[in-house]
């Protein structure tokens, strides 16, 4: 063989090695308003829940990061102080209706989780997308504690190891389902989620795209999680 077939081989490599990339990533979707990632603060389920109002531009002129979580948190809160040891939970669901009604709007908000024996409390990827193509943000909160695997009724409490996220976005490898979502985690902190977090490179992604912003990460679909809360908002409307 000749050098210049050497050569030729080597690049007629390169192009197929770089065209099975191109088949593997699909194109990622992301929502037209992705808002940008706001930094841990209190905790993820407040976090997010403020990183998802930013997204819908309902954020006030002149409101500061930690206001807006810690406004969150005020509404998310909830003690359940009739249990033994008055556990702390975490309702975005109903908190996320209550806080925007003292702003003037009204909002539906629907629950499900990737396990559940109710088959009316489960709920799937292609959800997740179809919120996403429709251009909303969903709230996911993936919990790992093996009480989270009962269902909806405990997921939701987020009272165990759990981190809820903001997906702004999707992309499917080979079929393997990934999300695209705002976490907060600008410094590097830890969270449980951290097991199910991907780099770009190891699915195909360029470096640079929606999830290069420090506090935004790409996440496997169910990965290590024992349950995973889906949280779907519909388009919020003025109070009349």
């Amino acid at each position: 063989m000749t050098r210049s077939q050497a050569g030729w081989l080597v690049m007629i490599a390169v192009a197929l090695s770089m065209l099975l990339v191109s088949a593997q990533s699909e194109s990622p979707t992301t929502i037209p308003s992705m808002g940008r990632p706001l930094a841990l603060y209190r905790n993820s389920h407040a976090t997010a829940a403020a990183c998802w109002l930013e997204c819908v531009g309902l954020r006030k002129d002149g409101e500061s990061d930690r206001l807006l979580i810690g406004t969150a948190a005020i509404f998310l809160e909830f003690c359940e102080c009739d249990k033994p040891g008055r556990p702390t939970t975490w309702r975005i669901r109903e908190g996320l209706a209550e806080w925007l009604a003292t702003r003037g709007y009204r909002v539906e908000a629907t629950e499900t989780v990737l396990h559940s024996d109710d088959a009316a409390e489960r709920g799937t990827f292609d959800d997740c997308t179809r919120e996403l193509q429709a251009g909303r943000p969903v709230i996911l909160t993936y919990c790992y504690d093996a009480a989270a695997v009962r269902g909806l009724g405990e997921a939701a409490r987020r009272a165990g190891s759990c981190a809820s996220v903001v997906a702004i976005g999707f992309v499917e490898v080979e079929g393997m389902p990934f999300l695209i979502c705002h976490d907060g985690l600008t410094d590097g902190q830890a969270a449980p989620i951290d097991v199910d977090s991907v780099l770009p490179a190891d699915i195909g992604l360029a470096e640079q795209g929606a999830w290069s912003a420090p506090g935004t990460s790409i996440y496997r679909w169910g990965g290590n999680a024992t349950n995973i809360v889906i949280t779907c908002v519909a388009r919020p409307a003025p109070i009349k």
